[in-house]
């Protein structure tokens, strides 16, 4: 599709599209023919250099663990990633499901029968020169490499956006499952890894967001048959913010509530508990609560209040800061 579409991949940037996935699974034309891949490697090159050019940001994956694979194979694998220059790789096992075309030609090398192990992380095909071990070793050798490298040039990134938006995805992935248990059976993550990826949990780092146009994604109201103040005071205390805020599970201030408080958060997002900070970004007692979360998507909350003869009109605004319209199918996961 992006070779297809190249002369419109411009529209694609101004209808809000940031971050696009391309399965190029192996940097070896032999391989993609053996695991039936309808895509030549120059093809899958030639997307991720237009997707670049465009000001997207690019993800794809590498399949290893073949029978023929050795450490060199692997090495040769990593090595051209680094050329091809995704902006997030993925480096995935070989899992030939019995109903897979490739399954009778890998069943005598496959080690591997619980099928909760078949989730492109964990190997189950032994090469003929490796063990599962070496090959998990080199696996995870490919991810602290890759991502090392990628790092730095994250860095120097000019575009504020893109360079949040990537070091939030790499703590993210760093903070998987998946990299965790590997590291905590291989190793721990290098201490300049953390140093680095630390900052992106600073205020200071993402206090640019305040300066972007704030969109209102979803708003509502409910009135309330309750003073405004008790229902302020309900409705402010961090301890309640998870029954404002969908996928909250925790919130906990670092001081008095008040404008400019700051306070960490907690999301839990299909079984996974992700944290970040956020600030109190406008407080007006028994009239408005507005706010900011950092780190995971820049999604903010602004909450009035206006008394009525009745009791109390509860109104909410919930939006994200552009660029990006895809922040709001991320809100929408939440």
């Amino acid at each position: 599709d992006i070779l297809r579409d190249e002369d419109i991949l411009e529209k694609y940037k101004r209808a809000g599209v940031v971050h696009i996935y391309i399965g190029l699974e192996a940097t070896d034309q032999s391989v993609l023919d053996m695991i039936n891949k309808d895509i030549r490697v120059e093809q899958g090159i030639r997307a991720l250099s237009l997707i670049h050019e465009h000001g997207m940001i690019t993800e794809t994956s590498f399949i290893l663990g073949f029978p023929e694979e050795t450490e060199e194979t692997i090495k040769r694998t990593l090595e051209l990633s680094k050329i091809y220059n995704p902006d997030f790789a993925h480096y995935l096992t070989l899992a030939p499901w019995p109903y897979a075309d490739i399954y009778q030609q890998m069943k005598p090398y496959i080690e591997v029968f619980d099928y909760r192990k078949y989730n492109l992380i964990d190997p189950v095909i032994k090469p003929v020169n490796m063990t599962l071990d070496e090959l998990d070793r080199a696996i995870v050798h490919c991810y602290q490499s890759f991502y090392m490298g990628k790092l730095k040039e994250v860095l120097s990134m000019e575009d504020p956006f893109k360079k949040r938006y990537m070091l939030t995805s790499m703590r993210l992935i760093m903070n998987s499952s998946f990299i965790v248990e590997k590291f905590g059976r291989l190793g721990r993550i290098p201490a300049q890894v953390e140093n680095i990826l630390r900052m992106i949990d600073s205020p200071e780092k993402t206090s640019d967001l305040k300066e972007e146009e704030f969109t209102v994604l979803a708003r509502g109201s409910v009135h309330i048959e309750r003073p405004v103040e008790e229902v302020f005071g309900y409705v402010s205390s961090p301890d309640n913010w998870p029954e404002f805020i969908p996928g909250l599970k925790e919130a906990k201030l670092k001081g008095p509530l008040a404008e400019g408080a700051e306070f960490d958060w907690t999301y839990r997002i299909k079984g996974v508990d992700l944290k970040g900070k956020g600030t109190v970004t406008e407080y007006k007692k028994n009239r408005t609560l507005s706010l900011q979360m950092y780190r995971f998507v820049p999604i903010g909350k602004k909450i009035s209040f206006e008394p009525t003869d009745r009791g109390t009109l509860l109104m909410v605004e919930v939006g994200y800061k552009k660029p990006g319209k895809v922040m709001s199918f991320l809100f929408n996961a939440i």
